[in-house]
């Protein structure tokens, strides 16, 4: 990476592009990650796909929220759920492959796989209230 484009990605990181309007981010080179799509938003991360530069694959980022960035307690939580996932083996938990930072801003850096949202009801894995 140039200078120059690790000087776009650091103004763009401390003027709070990963939150709203975060669309911006795309095409971006966070640390050895390039983005290419947001994947959605919750109360605890913000999570894009990338491309990792160094192994060539496909992978989920996930950071905290822009509420949420100055917050100890949650840089904290998520280095532990990042910690406690890693160590799991389980073909329904995602792989965490690994912590980054780029500046002051910490994130996970998981297996990405390709699905339905969680939000999406699934015909095919509903249970009636008898089999439930």
């Amino acid at each position: 990476m140039t200078s120059k484009e690790n000087s776009t990605e650091t103004r763009k990181f401390f003027r709070g592009q990963l939150q709203e309007g975060t669309e911006e981010l795309i095409g971006d080179i966070l640390s050895r990650f390039k983005v290419f799509g947001k994947l959605g938003s919750g109360g605890m991360d913000v999570a894009y796909t990338a491309q990792d530069t160094k192994f060539d694959g496909k992978v989920a980022l996930r950071f905290l929220p822009k509420h949420l960035l100055c917050d100890e307690g949650a840089k904290t939580r998520l280095a532990h759920e990042a910690k406690a996932a890693s160590a799991l083996n389980h073909n329904n938990i995602t792989t965490i492959h690994g912590i980054d930072k780029v500046k002051d801003q910490c994130f996970i850096y998981v297996e990405y796989t390709e699905g339905k949202s969680i939000k999406e009801p699934s015909k095919e894995t509903s249970l009636s209230a008898r089999e439930a």
